[in-house]
């Protein structure tokens, strides 16, 4: 890749390089299974074909076997240098898949779902059921009822076979397990509680695995507003569920230990030990790029932190920081695309006077230099030059577009004048992908076309 890079002379296009750890990218891994769900693919080997990106890179005994037995040693050892490399002569050019740090969020959180686990492997029996009994899939589609596959390497579609078995009528549901004879799956209303909240828990998670990846809209920007609200819902949850406590908790800790630094770049005291944080991940998510590009997509420009649970104060100065970050990335575009000719006294951003106008001030108010006497000083001060700023057309620009009532997504990229820099700043980092799950998909189909 760093040939590629090099041959096509696309280093200065490139604004963030979206990949995971080496022992991330090499390991091949069973899959994500919610406890509970085992028995449905005890007879399902074939998946383990898809098996690609859920593991966090802390490798077990046994994972190591795998790797050794599946993947040549010297493919094992390019692979891990290149990406090392990546990560320690530029780590900030290098950000995690926000897909695959949300699986591993959600596969350490799960481990603590040992309290739901019961009413869960009735949800996997009933699903595995209506996939192999004729009768109940005839049944199911009468009342219009259709069970999707769970599949082990998407957690979220293991998910949404949860959310169609409870969703299905009680009664209707409990008459089609006893005519086939299994009254013992049959769901208590303890069962309908206690599934409830594990959705409840894990239904913004599944959302943000989804909307991540989506093609056709800028991706990166839902991270920082579909953290915060995960967050924010956590430890809403915290507070009212019965039977799942131990679930929320486990979640709760393991979001935390991977994006509790981008959590700290909106001011929030996140209190968490040094030795929980998950280095690979936690300093990764502290770039601001993670801030900035919200911002520019029209969706949620600063909407997401107003409509947030979080105090006002911390409300007024995250967004005060949010709109100097992108002044600063705004004058740092404008700086570097000035045209060779430019001479300093050309360019405001670079002229003297607009760099030397702080020094200046400080050395008229020196106390080495007397302050002159004046008779009439409130004329002198309506006579003095207000100072100009030099880039008061970035921030007039930004003004104009938090007031622009246009919630396009993509209103920055559409060609037009009224928005020249912010314009400029969004074809830069919009085009980062926040995951890099489309692309690994693409990898695994044609691997199957090879064979």
């Amino acid at each position: 890749m760093l040939k590629a890079i090099s041959s096509f002379s696309i280093r200065g296009k490139l604004v963030r390089l979206i990949t995971d750890s080496a022992s991330n990218n090499i390991a091949a891994f069973s899959g994500l299974i919610i406890p509970g769900f085992e028995c449905y693919f005890q007879r399902d080997d074939d998946d383990e074909l898809y098996s690609d990106w859920y593991n966090d890179g802390e490798q077990t005994e046994s994972d190591d076997a795998k790797i050794d037995n599946n993947v040549p040693l010297d493919v094992q050892d390019v692979v891990k240098q290149f990406l090392d490399s990546i990560a320690i002569d530029d780590e900030s050019f290098r950000l995690p898949c926000y897909a695959h740090s949300i699986q591993l969020a959600i596969n350490d959180g799960l481990k603590g779902s040992t309290c739901v686990q019961p009413s869960l492997e009735k949800i996997s029996k009933i699903a595995k059921l209506s996939h192999s009994s004729i009768a109940v899939a005839e049944r199911l589609e009468n009342i219009q009822v259709c069970v999707p596959n769970p599949n082990k390497t998407r957690w979220n579609s293991q998910y949404d076979m949860v959310v169609a078995v409870i969703g299905i009528q009680p009664s209707a549901l409990n008459d089609i397990l006893i005519q086939a004879q299994h009254r013992e799956l049959c769901l208590k209303s303890l069962d309908y509680q206690m599934l409830n909240e594990f959705v409840s828990l894990s239904t913004l998670f599944a959302e943000a695995t989804t909307t991540t990846q989506a093609q056709k809209t800028p991706s990166v920007s839902i991270v920082a507003s579909s953290i915060l609200a995960i967050y924010q819902d956590l430890l809403l949850e915290r507070a009212n569920v019965k039977h799942a406590s131990s679930l929320c908790e486990c979640l709760l800790e393991s979001l935390l230990s991977r994006f509790g630094g981008m959590l700290e770049q909106m001011l929030l005291v996140i209190d968490i030990s040094e030795k929980k944080k998950k280095k690979n991940f936690y300093d990764l998510f502290k770039d601001p790029v993670f801030l900035v590009v919200p911002f520019l997509d029209g969706r949620f420009r600063l909407n997401w932190i107003s409509s947030s649970s979080l105090l006002e104060q911390v409300q007024e100065e995250l967004s005060s920081k949010i709109q100097q970050l992108v002044l600063e990335q705004c004058i740092l575009i404008e700086q570097v695309n000035a045209p060779l000719g430019t001479t300093e006294n050309d360019n405001p951003i670079l002229s003297p006077t607009a760099q030397t106008q702080p020094l200046s001030a400080s050395a008229a108010t020196s106390p080495i230099t007397p302050k002159r006497k004046y008779l009439f000083t409130n004329i002198v001060k309506e006579t003095k030059k207000p100072k100009s700023d030099p880039f008061s057309y970035i921030k007039d620009e930004i003004f104009k577009y938090l007031n622009d009532e246009n919630a396009d997504d993509m209103v920055l990229l559409k060609p037009s004048n009224i928005y020249p820099t912010l314009s400029k700043l969004a074809m830069k980092f919009l085009s980062i992908p926040a995951t890099s799950a489309p692309v690994e998909r693409v990898f695994s189909q044609s691997g199957f076309l090879f064979r």
